[in-house]
């Protein structure tokens, strides 16, 4: 669990990992509906990896919204990232996320480099999004209420794993 209290704000974040395998893929559907983040990693180093992300993606899409929903694409395993395969797959990751409107980061699960900011992000994010919807909501009926949704602040922040 990844625990985001900053400005007021307590979100603890459930991650549900099934490792993209096959036989996870019915339980995957059924958080499909409702996530308020969806994260897909996928190996840089394996162009296949990138096809079967993409397969997730496209799936998360056609149960959710991108207002209702944070997405993010991980470029994952860029400690073993070295030849031009890499740097292909790597360009067409990005590619994808920003045609899918997503954000698109890297990291490396073995040595740690971009895990934590990936959480924060994406806390931030659901935030974000929240408090986007709520002054949406709150548009349609009292024109006069503003929500401040730049939620930039110092690097010092309140993150924590647990």
């Amino acid at each position: 669990m990844f625990v985001f209290n900053e400005a007021g704000i307590r979100l603890d974040l459930e991650v549900w990992d099934t490792a993209g395998q096959e036989r996870y893929r019915s339980l995957t559907r059924a958080y499909l509906r409702s996530p308020d983040v969806a994260i897909v990693v996928y190996d840089v180093t394996s162009e296949a990896s990138l096809a079967e992300a993409k397969d997730y993606f496209e799936e998360i899409a056609t149960e959710r919204l991108p207002w209702e929903t944070v997405f993010i694409l991980v470029a994952n395993k860029m400690d073993l990232y070295r030849s031009f395969e890499d740097a292909y797959n790597l360009r067409e990751g990005r590619k994808y996320a920003e045609e899918r409107e997503a954000i698109f980061l890297e990291a490396s699960a073995n040595n740690g480099k971009g895990v934590y900011e990936l959480f924060d992000i994406a806390a931030r994010e659901v935030v974000r999004l929240h408090f986007h919807q709520a002054a949406i909501s709150s548009r349609l009926s009292d024109s006069s209420l503003r929500i401040n949704t730049d939620l930039e602040t110092p690097a010092a922040s309140g993150t924590s794993w647990s």
